[in-house]
């Protein structure tokens, strides 16, 4: 879609929000919407201080949802432990697979990353886990590869040739 600036434009076609690039009341330099002309910035900062000053104080209300929340998640993954940081909880929710399966695939890779035959590195981020490999587009889950590796299987998925435009951009700066 073309760049709106201004709110005319916006209106015409049916357009959400706009962009002028120029600075709202409050300083923010972002789109704004369409119905109301308000800045989306200004919007986010309203809302997340509505919903944390109604969370502080209905603090017992939201605790029961999150519990609610938590067993039913549990009922339905078994036994394997649920925390919103676990291993477990992001393989099923972002994946749609069980710490097991995970496991399986490491083992049959030999414990180490499917591209470069690294074993898996602790570090803050990952705690010792290789990344899950997956098509953005159809979702089906290619393997188990290092960090290092999946930021180059996205530039891959996502830019065409770019394999052969890295290799001209590193002999270009290579030492003979």
């Amino acid at each position: 879609m073309a760049h709106l600036s201004t709110y005319m434009e916006a209106r015409k076609v049916g357009a959400q929000q706009y962009s002028s690039g120029k600075p709202c009341k409050n300083g923010h330099v972002s789109p704004r919407y369409t119905a109301n002309q308000h800045c989306i910035e200004c919007h986010r900062e309203r809302n997340g201080k509505w919903m944390n000053d109604r969370r502080a104080a209905n603090r017992d209300h939201f605790l029961g949802i999150e519990r609610a929340y938590k067993a039913r998640i549990k009922e339905k993954l078994g036994e394997h432990i649920i925390h919103k940081r676990s291993k477990s909880y992001n393989l099923f929710h972002k994946y749609g697979i069980h710490l097991d399966d995970y496991e399986r695939m490491l083992s049959e890779q030999n414990g180490v990353c499917a591209i470069c035959s690294s074993p898996p590195v602790s570090s803050k981020r990952n705690k010792g886990y290789l990344d899950v490999d997956h098509d953005h587009v159809s979702g089906v889950i290619r393997g188990l590869i290092c960090h290092p590796c999946n930021q180059g299987m996205i530039a891959v998925d996502r830019i065409p040739d770019w394999l052969e435009k890295a290799a001209n951009y590193a002999a270009k700066y290579r030492r003979a």
